[in-house]
């Protein structure tokens, strides 16, 4: 299980370097152990990391996605607004919420 959650975060950085293609695998296969696992809680928090790669990305749909099966597992859990996964829901709303880069102000 520590290798699903050390995934995630591993998957964020390799995006950050530039390297699309291994943080995917990264985010596949810790998405894989988690949905295994009975760890929905992790589950959720991977889901809030992919969620701003992917908004990041300029992939809206997957994006939003990954926010509402995050949000339905927060629901499902009942997560405290202090929680993780509860700042992780907060971030990814916050930046889904935001004009697209280069898009025009109203």
């Amino acid at each position: 299980m520590a290798q699903a959650v050390f995934l995630g975060p591993a998957g964020q950085v390799r995006e950050g370097r530039g390297l699309p293609g291994d943080a995917d695998r990264f985010f596949d296969q810790s998405e894989a152990l988690l949905r295994k696992s009975d760890r929905p809680g992790e589950l959720g928090k991977l889901l809030c990391r992919r969620g701003k790669v992917f908004a990041v990305r300029g992939d809206t749909a997957a994006a939003e996605a990954a926010l509402e099966e995050a949000t339905s597992l927060s629901n499902r859990l009942r997560v405290t607004p202090e929680s993780e996964l509860a700042a992780g829901l907060g971030e990814l709303r916050r930046i889904l919420s935001r004009p697209p880069h280069g898009a025009a102000s109203p």
